[in-house]
């Protein structure tokens, strides 16, 4: 686990790279579709829209999302994980998780 976070953070950046069954990274730059996927501690399910990094095409397999008002709303342990499908394809990143503390 990373860096605690706090209930209610606005415009925090999560990043992931997708790869393949074999750890190889994918083409994700017709994603019609590209989302992070964040799972609360009571098994709530929040998405917020993603996409390339700057300068980049997809072709780097690498997309990122912001959180906005609402996405970590409870304290506890949350899972994320990103998400690109197109045409022929969908994938999903490795899943990560973070502690969200409460605020006082």
């Amino acid at each position: 686990m990373n860096t605690p976070h706090r209930v209610g953070e606005v415009g925090v950046v999560f990043r992931a790279t997708l790869k393949d069954q074999d750890g190889v990274l994918v083409d994700i730059s017709a994603a019609t579709t590209l989302e992070l996927r964040f799972y609360g501690p009571q098994g709530q399910r929040r998405q917020v829209g993603a996409a390339f990094p700057a300068g980049e095409d997809g072709s780097q397999a690498r997309l990122e999302g912001v959180t906005i008002a609402g996405t970590i709303n409870e304290a506890g342990i949350w899972r994320w994980q990103a998400h690109a499908a197109g045409p022929g394809f969908d994938w999903f990143s490795d899943d990560a998780s973070f502690v969200a503390e409460a605020n006082f």
